[in-house]
Formats: structure tokens, sequence, C-alpha cells
């Protein structure tokens, strides 16, 4: 599955950079980096590729281990999933995305992008 998006320049630096602004301190709230491919690949591997070229990929277990919701946050990561698969996602604002896990449905958390890109930074193993 691929998401048709089209991001020319929609990248929070170009925006600041084409204004002619210079950015000190925290990033201005909805100013975040965004991919410009993002592709789900057998519901095993999702993929997400940046503006400045870099790759950020996940698998599923992972993913949802480290779920943003209310519910999971802070308890999932120790949960043993192991034969889960992303069922479906879905853009969720400007922001981010929601992710439709199974065998369990879980749907609850949103990831935004940032919190994407940071997770595929870190070792997969480690979450």
């Amino acid at each position: 599955m691929r998401l048709g998006i089209d991001r020319t320049n929609a990248s929070c630096q170009g925006t600041i950079r084409s204004l002619g602004v210079l950015l000190v301190g925290p990033p201005i709230l909805g100013c975040m980096e965004l991919p410009i491919t993002i592709e789900l690949e057998r519901g095993e591997r999702l993929t997400l590729i940046w503006e400045d070229g870099e790759r950020t990929e996940l698998t599923a277990a992972p993913l949802r281990r480290a779920c943003p919701c209310a519910v999971c946050e802070g308890t999932a990561a120790g949960w043993p999933i192991r034969s889960v698969t992303i069922a479906n996602i879905e853009e969720s604002g400007a922001y981010g995305l929601r992710l439709v896990f199974a065998p369990d449905g879980h749907q609850a958390g949103i990831y935004d992008y940032d919190y994407l890109r940071a997770l595929g930074r870190r070792d997969e193993d480690a979450l």
C-alpha cells in the first residue's frame, strides 16, 4: 500500500527558509518535517521517505509496542507482541498516521511524524 502524497517544499525548514525567518527555540506548533512517500509493505514494514532523503523503516511489532495512545503509553513496551501486522494506515490530519493493527484491531494511537522519525533513528530491537 502506498499513500499518494506529494509534499514538495512542505517541511517546516523549507517554509521557514522561504519566508526568510530564523527559527530559534522550540518548533512552532504544527511545524514538523513531513514524509514525501509513505509505503506499507505486506502489512509488515512501514517505510517513510523524507524530503532530505532519509529513509525510516519500521516493522509492525515494534510500532505496536511503541503505541502512543493513552491506554498503551508506558505499558506496551514490555508486551510480548510477535505476530502482529499493520492492517491499514490512515493520515491523521497533516501531522501523523493512525495505524490499524491486526489481529487485535488496535487503532487508538496517532503516530505523529516527528515520533515516527525518532523511532526510526533508534534501534528497533530496543523498542
